[in-house]
């Protein structure tokens, strides 16, 4: 489970040691139900909002037909709808859109397209011409973001389309600040 490699696991571990190992089989159940993306209107404006990024791969409406809960852990691919151990193409496909939602990253030097994120070795970086494609293809004004510890506790990239916000200030004993919008 991602939650042992940051600190979620062990802030349980901690805070409720005699009850850790059924808290931390909720939690999982319940993150494997929580929407992978979300669609926020604001003023005359519509915001995507995700946890990673986005991807040339990335469909919208795929995404929404999925069934969220098959996806436990995004490091490990679910079961194939077939009962065998691969997947089919359609579902590999499915399990990347996946990754890159929730491990995709801007790209820090603003190159085109979409390259693999050798950072993390999941997800893609992506570039403004890819934002722009995407936030157009689907209507969306900005793109909200939060998987990406930033020093002031948030950034602005892509000439303002992507908003990045990180709300853990002291992340992993760091000295950043956290950020929330309002």
């Amino acid at each position: 489970m991602l939650s042992s490699h940051f600190g979620f696991q062990d802030e349980v571990n901690n805070k409720y040691r005699r009850q850790k190992t059924p808290l931390l089989d909720l939690f999982k159940d319940v993150f494997s139900w929580l929407p992978i993306y979300s669609s926020v209107y604001a003023k005359k404006s519509k915001l995507m909002i995700v946890h990673g990024g986005i991807s040339t791969r990335v469909n919208l409406q795929r995404i929404m037909s999925l069934t969220r809960n098959r996806y436990i852990s995004i490091e490990v691919p679910p079961k194939s709808k077939s009962g065998g151990q691969q997947l089919t193409p359609d579902e590999d496909n499915e399990y990347r859109q996946m990754q890159d939602l929730l491990w995709s990253d801007p790209d820090p030097h603003n190159r085109q397209g979409c390259r693999n994120n050798d950072d993390r070795n999941i997800g893609c970086f992506f570039g403004p011409d890819i934002t722009e494609q995407f936030l157009n293809e689907y209507n969306y004004s900005m793109l909200i973001r939060s998987h990406q510890v930033k020093e002031r506790g948030y950034e602005f990239t892509h000439d303002h389309k992507v908003l990045t916000v990180f709300s853990a200030s002291n992340y992993c004993g760091g000295s950043n600040w956290g950020a929330v919008i309002r």
